[in-house]
């Protein structure tokens, strides 16, 4: 099985939070499963400055409104989760990620509207996947692209997409003024597809269109179904109740093993585990 993951963060390239650690760990644990996996994600300064010296990258050219922005698709060597990014300056040569000093970046709409489009391209000239599986709102635009405009992508017919929410309370609302940047037809733009109390809402694009959506638990599951815990998107969930389901987090056992991390104060295991109330006692001081 062939599987593409869309995201935008991953551990060591790009991290705000937990996000980047399950990107660099679920993709080795399908690996040893067998499953061919590779992750998509920006090419943010940080993310280049990182890689280091990278080779020369696929060109490819993505519909935002009415321009067609210029991307390359440049793959990161020695990455130890087969990892790819998605360059243009216009949108990710910045300091941050998605904002500075405490803001968000005005543009964030076009720029992963940008992202989920290049790499939409890409892959219609990279070996089809079998499975899409795109992570959070920054890249859920990816399968309402598919299939609100499926005459876009005949490369990409009968790839099958899957949806993780990772924390329902992030959602990418935009004002419906950057409607215009999707190129999607404006039928969408009701409240059965992308329209949310007048805005734009990413994420519920992708929890409407995709094949399947998960998420981090299967507590956290029946949460996001009720009006208290559902972030305004509990009865778009509900509607789509048969294709959602928690799976539980994983750890990496490997990074986080406190026999070897070098971050504790001491190390500790199973069978000496005196240096835990070591590492309290660190952390108290």
């Amino acid at each position: 099985m062939r599987v593409v993951m869309l995201a935008p963060e991953i551990h060591p390239y790009a991290k705000t939070g937990g996000l980047a650690d399950v990107l660099a760990a679920l993709p080795r644990a399908l690996a040893r499963d067998g499953v061919d996996v590779t992750v998509c994600v920006p090419g943010y300064r940080a993310a280049l400055e990182r890689a280091g010296p990278l080779p020369a990258g696929v060109r490819v050219r993505a519909p935002v409104a009415s321009r067609m922005e210029p991307a390359e698709i440049v793959s990161v060597p020695g990455a130890t989760v087969p990892t790819v990014l998605v360059c243009g300056d216009r949108y990710f040569d910045r300091g941050g990620l998605y904002g500075e000093a405490g803001s968000d970046y005005a543009d964030n709409a076009e720029r992963f509207a940008f992202f989920c489009r290049a790499a939409l391209e890409w892959l219609r000239a990279a070996p089809r996947p079998d499975i899409l599986h795109v992570h959070e709102w920054q890249t859920a635009l990816a399968p309402a692209f598919l299939r609100a405009a499926p005459e876009l992508y005949p490369e990409l017919a009968g790839v099958r997409s899957v949806l993780t929410i990772h924390n329902l309370a992030y959602q990418g609302r935009f004002p419906e003024r950057d409607w215009h940047l999707l190129n999607l037809d404006r039928r969408w733009f009701v409240p059965d597809f992308l329209e949310f109390y007048h805005d734009v809402n990413f994420l519920k694009a992708g929890i409407v269109f995709a094949d399947a959506i998960t998420t981090v638990s299967p507590r956290y599951a029946s949460e996001i179904e009720t009006p208290e815990l559902g972030e305004g998107l509990d009865g778009i969930l509900r509607t789509r109740r048969v294709r959602l389901s928690g799976i539980l987090n994983g750890i990496d056992m490997e990074e986080w093993n406190p026999a070897t991390d070098r971050h504790l104060s001491a190390h500790y295991d199973r069978a000496d585990p005196g240096g835990n109330a070591r590492c309290k006692a660190a952390l108290q001081r």
